[in-house]
């Protein structure tokens, strides 16, 4: 026999011995909680499933409470951790039987309570009242908007955490664009500076650029290109102011201009 069909036959021994009022066979039949818990494809058994749709309520009752009793006795004797997919369909089964022919609308809600007492101890027995049902109904609401506030907590704190990130990103996008229009705006007062520095003579030229205290970089280096003749239109100490400037900022542009003016002052 195939392992699904020794699984097919476990309920069908269930099926019949709860049809037959035999359910306290069940709570001690250790064989369908090992069968039931080694195996969790219920899907396909749904046919199986289904015939239990049949019984009434005190019999859903009963099968619920011996299947339970003999999954936590086969558990509490091998120590084993078992699957509770069969056990949780059929108590299903009850809960929905419940809602349909209960005493009230509240009753559903007692016997899913009962049923997670049941693996808490077997024993437990089924005692419903309205007034119980109420109470579960007044916690279950409570617990629903305990639930829904932590919710709100949690979406607020999101929505907060995500409006300081766009904050910051605006902030930076802000920085960002700040510092492209101060780029075009220098762009701007350097291209006019250098229109009419480009009218000046050679001399005047390199005489703007000893006596500004603009960086060396910030002038075209195309007037480094000197001859003696010119670097001697300048001072001595125009000379030297240039040679300091040169060699603050280190531009190999410049350096055959310093060498140059080295070379003069030699002589």
């Amino acid at each position: 026999m195939t392992f699904d069909q020794q699984y097919i036959k476990a309920l069908e021994k269930v099926y019949d011995l709860t049809k037959e009022g035999r359910t306290e066979e069940i709570s001690n039949d250790f064989s369908i909680p090992k069968m039931f818990g080694a195996w969790s494809s219920i899907f396909w058994a749904l046919p199986q499933l289904d015939k239990f749709d049949e019984f009434n309520l005190e019999d859903l009752k009963k099968l619920v409470q011996a299947l339970i009793k003999s999954h936590c006795g086969y558990k509490s004797t091998t120590n084993q951790l078992l699957r509770t997919d069969t056990i949780e369909w059929i108590a299903g089964k009850l809960a929905i039987t419940v809602n349909v022919y209960g005493t009230d609308q509240n009753e559903r809600l007692y016997a899913e309570w009962w049923i997670s007492e049941l693996f808490k101890n077997s024993e437990t027995e089924y005692n419903y009242s309205p007034e119980i049902g109420l109470s579960l109904k007044k916690e279950k609401e409570v617990k629903i908007k305990i639930t829904a506030k932590i919710e709100q907590d949690k979406t607020e704190k999101l929505d907060k955490i995500e409006l300081e990130i766009e904050k910051r990103k605006a902030e930076k996008r802000k920085i960002y664009f700040e510092h492209l229009e101060r780029n075009q705006i220098q762009k701007e007062k350097r291209d006019e500076y250098l229109r009419e520095f480009e009218k000046l003579s050679l001399v005047e030229k390199l005489r703007r650029v000893i006596n500004d205290d603009k960086p060396l970089f910030f002038f075209p280096t195309t007037i480094s290109e000197l001859d003696e003749s010119t670097i001697l239109e300048l001072t001595s100490n125009e000379r030297t102011r240039l040679t300091k400037k040169i060699l603050k900022y280190r531009m190999k542009e410049w350096y055959k201009t310093n060498e140059m003016i080295k070379q003069l002052g030699k002589q």
